[in-house]
This record gives structure tokens, C-alpha cells and sequence, in this order.
């Protein structure tokens, strides 16, 4: 009676430890598979730095204007240098925005991603948009619907602060010396910066949820603007 005891007791446990082994693997996996593959870091650090490339391009350009406001007409020409290729990068962030939007609706699973936060901005349009999109990112159910609602607000905040940019270059061209001008240039030029690290964070947080998912193909890189 001792004996088969023991023999039942050592088949039990054997059982419950295979169970037990075969969770623990499949939940290790699991965590494997979450990992960013190395093609995924490849891509992500060809992407960021392509970005950053992009935004010191745009700061450059920018720095050369207001360097030159002793001279008005010289420095209101470096603006609209400056506008055109900022207008030039922004073309490219709307593309990489709508093909990521493509890819999160083929996508399996998003991480969650928080919302845009209207505080990062000081145009009054633009922060409208945030908030509206903050609403909607409380209102929105699964992850996929809140990122793609991101997105929607990133596009709509480019162009609301590109249209501030114009207008603020059309005023610099009209009367360079006034400071006003200059000051609404900067002003909408903090919020596209603000814009485009909001951009920058969205790229990752896609790659790194593409990665996570078997299979999954990282989207192409993007040619680089030519202004």
C-alpha cells in the first residue's frame, strides 16, 4: 500500500511539473516574441536617425534667419528658405503618418499608446486638436483605435502649424522688421517641433508593436525630403 502511495505521488508530481514546465516555456516565448528583433533595431535607429538628421536640417535653416535680423530683408529670405524646407520635411513626416496608419489596421495588436497632451503646445488650434484628441482616446476602445486617432491628430496638428508658419513668413516677407512676426514664427515653429517628437515617439511605439507580433514586416524606410 506504501508503495503504490509513493508511485501515485511521484506520478502526480511528475505530471503537475510537466505542466508546469510546458506554462513556464510558453510563457518565456511569449516574452521572446515581445522582444524587438534585431531588424526591427535596425530599422527604428535608421528611422530616428534620418528624423533627427531632418529636424537639425530645419533648426540649421531657422538659426540662419533670426541670425541675420540685422539685415531684414536678407534674414526675411532666409525665412522663407527656412519655411520651404520645413514644409518639404513636413511631407515627408504625412507620408511615414499615413503608411503607419496602414499598418496599424493590418496589425494584429498595438501596445497601448497614450494620448498627444495638449500642454506641449501654445497655438490655440493646435491645442484644440490635442484635446480632441485626448477626448477621443478616453471614448475609443482598443489600442489600434486610439494609435490611429493619434495619428489623426499629428496630421491635423502639422497642418494647422504650417498654416500658422505661412502666414507668420508672409508677414516677415511684408515687414521684416517687425518683431510680432517673428515671434508667431517662433511660437508655431516650437509646436511643429513639439509635433514632430510626438511623431518621432509614434514611429516606435509601431515598430515595437510590430516586432511583437510573429511575422510581422517592419514598413520601408523613407527616402530623405529634398527641399
Amino acid at each position: 500500500m506504501t508503495w503504490t502511495w509513493a508511485v501515485l505521488t511521484a506520478g502526480v508530481s511528475l505530471v503537475v511539473f510537466l505542466v508546469l514546465a510546458r506554462y513556464l516555456h510558453s510563457a518565456r516565448l511569449r516574452d521572446w516574441a515581445a522582444l524587438p528583433t534585431v531588424r526591427t533595431r535596425r530599422h527604428l535607429a535608421e528611422v530616428e536617425g534620418q528624423i533627427a538628421l531632418d529636424a537639425q536640417v530645419v533648426e540649421e535653416a531657422y538659426g540662419a534667419a533670426a541670425g541675420s535680423r540685422s539685415q531684414p530683408d536678407e534674414a526675411a529670405h532666409l525665412l522663407r528658405c527656412a519655411f520651404d524646407l520645413i514644409q518639404a520635411t513636413q511631407q515627408d513626416r504625412l507620408q511615414r503618418l499615413k503608411l503607419m496608419a496602414q499598418f496599424a489596421r493590418m496589425s494584429a495588436a498595438i501596445l497601448v499608446a497614450p494620448p498627444v497632451r495638449p500642454a506641449r503646445f501654445k497655438l490655440r488650434e493646435v491645442r484644440s486638436i490635442a484635446a480632441l484628441g485626448w477626448l477621443l482616446h478616453q471614448v475609443l476602445v482598443s489600442p489600434t483605435e486610439r494609435f490611429l486617432a493619434r495619428l489623426r491628430v499629428l496630421a491635423w496638428g502639422f497642418w494647422l502649424a504650417l498654416r500658422s508658419l505661412r502666414g507668420a513668413r508672409d508677414r516677415v516677407t511684408a515687414a521684416p522688421a517687425v518683431e510680432t512676426s517673428w515671434a508667431r514664427f517662433d511660437t508655431a515653429l516650437g509646436d511643429w517641433r513639439a509635433l514632430d517628437q510626438e511623431h518621432a515617439f509614434a514611429v516606435r511605439h509601431l515598430l515595437l508593436s510590430l516586432s511583437a507580433e510573429p511575422g510581422a514586416v517592419a514598413p520601408a524606410a523613407v527616402n530623405n525630403p529634398q527641399p
